[in-house]
């Protein structure tokens, strides 16, 4: 079994815990599953740290799953991975692994999901739908919850012609518990309207090709501004990608501590150059990548 599974951006700014679009940048996973006992090689993003046995996240994903559905914890099975998800940079390297840990379970137990199932339940592990249903889907993914604790993901219709995205990768993590510890739990009426009116006005953005209002229609007033201060560098990066000429937007990607641009190619590579400079300044490490929007969702042979 074979299984390909996205990157994703969640939130674009105002579109908290509600939106996500999936990235050219995967996940790949092979799995025996007549294997002697219980393995995971890791190859790439965490192969120097992450556990080979049952402790791994897979493994543990996997049996949650089974235990959920009453079937026995998994014995035999030799899982590798090939990642190119940076963990805890706000790209859904998480949500990865879960669509990967549903298909299988999903093939362990003999059970046959729909997609709106797969996920409800990918939403009920990772604590919200929105990177998961990206990851599943493909392209821009809206997310709520309806009835309870049941998660409903609709995606959307993207235009033709999309733009390139460009992440800004530190070495510095920033995990989503930590990040949203920094979030306040009340925020004004006139800011709940504000981020209303943006998270309809990116969709529109999106569906219609008219990027150049992303510059306006991904300006956040919930989390992001709490955020950055986790992010060494992040307000002058931004700020910088509002004064390039070209970028439709940018904003904090997921909960960080990644940054993501919108734009041209010819576009991102200048403000690529912008960010570095901050970077240097600052004694900052990472990676500047110019990646494609993924139509696609997670892949399974």
């Amino acid at each position: 079994m074979k299984i390909k599974v996205p990157a994703t951006s969640a939130n674009l700014g105002p579109g908290f815990d509600c939106l996500a679009i999936a990235l050219d940048l995967w996940l790949e996973v092979e799995v025996d599953f007549f294997h002697s006992g219980v393995f995971v090689n890791t190859i790439g993003e965490g192969a120097d740290y992450l556990p080979t046995d049952s402790r791994n996240y897979f493994i543990r994903v996997i049996d949650r799953i089974l235990k959920m559905w009453g079937e026995p914890s998994v014995r035999n099975i030799c899982i590798t991975v090939d990642n190119n998800i940076p963990l805890a940079r706000g790209l859904g390297s998480s949500a990865a692994v879960t669509v990967a840990c549903v298909k299988i379970a999903s093939e362990l137990a003999k059970k046959r999901l729909s997609a709106e199932e797969s996920v409800d339940l990918i939403a009920k592990i990772e604590g919200h739908a929105d990177n998961g249903a990206a990851a599943y889907y493909g392209g821009l993914v809206l997310t709520g919850i309806k009835e309870g604790r049941n998660n409903i993901a609709i995606p959307i219709d993207l235009a033709e012609e999309l733009p390139k995205a460009l992440l800004a990768i530190p070495r510095h993590r920033v995990r989503t518990r930590d990040a949203r510890k920094v979030i306040p739990t009340k925020i004004s009426m006139y800011d709940f309207v504000h981020n209303n009116s943006r998270t309809a006005l990116s969709v529109y953005a999106w569906t219609t090709g008219r990027f150049d209002l992303l510059n306006l229609a991904m300006d956040d007033r919930v989390h992001q501004y709490y955020r950055l201060k986790l992010i060494p560098g992040a307000n002058q990066m931004l700020k910088a990608a509002k004064l390039c000429t070209g970028i439709y937007g940018a904003s904090i990607s997921g909960s960080g501590s990644t940054l993501i641009a919108f734009g041209l190619e010819k576009d991102l590579l200048l403000l690529a150059h912008d960010w570095a400079d901050v970077w240097k300044k600052k004694a900052i490490d990472g990676d500047m990548l110019i990646v494609d929007i993924s139509k696609d969702g997670v892949i399974v042979n």
